[in-house]
């Protein structure tokens, strides 16, 4: 599966310059979320500095992104991992 633009929410959080927090939930696994240029499509949603929680299959994590507008793409970069509390 790929990323879907329509289930992104990026309304969360921040006003002018401020980080966005954005979420996403997809039922792709990590893998798949973490490879290379899944959510470059949410590139002119998102600046630098921005968070972006993902409910994914197999985990749930918060990513801190970095925006190249130039060349369309968005990097995930520090992640945070939830784990269930029992």
């Amino acid at each position: 599966m790929a990323f879907d633009i329509t289930k992104f929410d990026h309304s969360g959080g921040g006003f002018n310059a401020a980080p966005k927090n954005a979420s996403f939930i997809t039922t792709d696994n990590e893998a798949a979320v973490e490879g290379a240029g899944y959510f470059n499509d949410a590139y002119a949603e998102l600046k630098t500095g921005d968070t972006v929680y993902v409910a994914m299959s197999d985990a749930h994590k918060i990513y801190l992104v970095t925006v190249d507008k130039a060349a369309k793409t968005v990097t995930l970069s520090l992640e945070v991992d939830f784990v269930a509390i029992t």
